[in-house]
């Protein structure tokens, strides 16, 4: 009997060990997938859709002289690499410059934003039944500094210097219309255009215009171009070493 009492207490003692594993085990599991899920909520976007996000950056966290704010659908901040990422309606506002396009990215370090369009999510084929969603984008970008707007397919710009570029740029002031495969701001007033085109024509593809290989737009004073070929729709007509017109009021 004593053998038979000393076997059942190692017996217990066995399983109460073998429980109190399991319990352990089990404590240890439920812990990683709570830490799992604490991960995977921390990268889930912050704001639902349809919902627009707005927040700021301070001059001190970002190296300029004043507020940025921004605004849009989705915002995703990586804090490796210091960058922000605006998707869908966003804007970015910095003194009186104000940038609005499908998707911007904020680069910190750099001072430095750029703008772009999006893909349309519409699904659809054209008439011949070829897939255009490709071809499809929205959200062009729009640069605004209060007095003028120009719109391109991408932008450029630097919070530091106040300096950007801008690619198949196009604006109007006063009664002309300037478009330029390349469109750089070098100072608040004056843009520098390359294969630019300048007509009173207001649309997209003008009945008459001025082309220049290289064109200088100062506001509220003048452009100059050179050389510069006059075209009345596609076809050239005369060429000129240099021409300078008033965009005086």
């Amino acid at each position: 009997m004593k053998t038979i009492r000393q076997i059942l207490i190692v017996a217990i003692a066995v399983v109460a060990y073998a429980a109190a594993d399991v319990v352990h085990a089990q404590d240890a599991s439920r812990a990683d997938s709570t830490s799992a899920q604490t991960d995977l909520l921390a990268v889930e976007p912050a704001v639902a859709a349809g919902d627009t996000s707005q927040s700021e950056v301070k001059p001190a966290d970002a190296g300029i002289d004043t507020t940025v704010t921004y605004s849009a659908r989705i915002v995703d901040t990586f804090k490796d690499k210091n960058e922000t990422h605006l998707i869908g309606d966003a804007t970015v506002k910095y003194k009186n410059i104000t940038v609005k396009a499908g998707k911007i990215t904020v680069i910190w370090n750099d001072n430095t934003l750029i703008a772009e369009t999006l893909p349309d999510s519409g699904n659809g084929s054209n008439s011949n039944g070829a897939d255009t969603l490709s071809s499809r984008l929205k959200g062009r970008p729009v640069f605004t500094d209060g007095r003028e707007e120009m719109v391109g397919d991408r932008m450029e710009y630097n919070f530091k210097s106040e300096r950007g570029r801008i690619l198949r740029g196009r604006t109007q002031f006063q009664d002309g219309y300037y478009t330029g495969e390349t469109v750089k701001r070098v100072e608040p007033q004056e843009f520098n255009v390359v294969n630019g085109r300048y007509s009173t024509c207001e649309n997209e593809e003008p009945h008459f215009h001025f082309k220049g290989n290289k064109m200088k737009v100062i506001m509220g004073d003048k452009v100059v171009a050179k050389p510069v070929t006059f075209f009345i729709g596609k076809i050239p007509l005369a060429i000129l070493p240099f021409a300078m017109f008033s965009t005086k009021e």
